[in-house]
């Protein structure tokens, strides 16, 4: 799973690295927060990646608090989420929280919330959904590799030529 930012600790500064959004803005109060998403971005089976994803995985969460990581965060903080194109997502908060993006949605020091595809998550249960089934090709991810086997000694990865940054010329 790929965030929509990276932290980077070691960096004066530009530590702040867009990488699934291109960026975000809050509202004057606080209390909404636009999110632009990079174009191209596509999931490990070939499906793309959108704001529907994101918005899938904020009521995912919400939904099944305090159940999930983060889930109770999500409930507390975000009233609703508004897709408002497949490339751009309105969050809007219930309280002001400046904070918001950097302590959600920005990967840091192994934190973060990891966004789900809605194509394979919705309809199933979160207690009992496994997400795992070589065949179907999950779990499915946005990252460069894909998991190809799991045992109790060893996980295989596999690295995957079409992975969005390759075939878009991100860096």
């Amino acid at each position: 799973f790929e965030p929509l930012y990276f932290y980077n600790a070691y960096r004066d500064s530009n530590n702040i690295i867009p990488w699934l959004a291109t960026g975000h803005q809050y509202d004057d109060e606080f209390t909404q927060v636009t999110v632009h998403l990079r174009q191209g971005v596509t999931w490990s089976d070939g499906m793309p990646w959108s704001a529907h994803d994101l918005a899938f995985t904020i009521h995912l969460l919400k939904s099944n608090a305090p159940m999930l990581s983060f889930s109770t965060d999500m409930d507390i903080w975000v009233d609703t989420v508004e897709v408002v194109d497949s490339l751009t997502a309105k969050i809007h908060l219930k309280a002001p929280n400046p904070r918001f993006m950097f302590s959600y949605f920005t990967y840091n020091f192994g934190n973060g919330i990891h966004i789900v595809p809605r194509h394979v998550w919705d309809g199933q249960q979160v207690d009992t959904f496994k997400n795992y089934d070589p065949a179907k090709g999950w779990p499915v991810g946005t990252g460069p590799y894909t998991l190809a086997s799991v045992t109790p000694q060893q996980r295989i990865w596999d690295r995957r030529d079409d992975w969005w940054a390759a075939t878009t010329g991100f860096q």
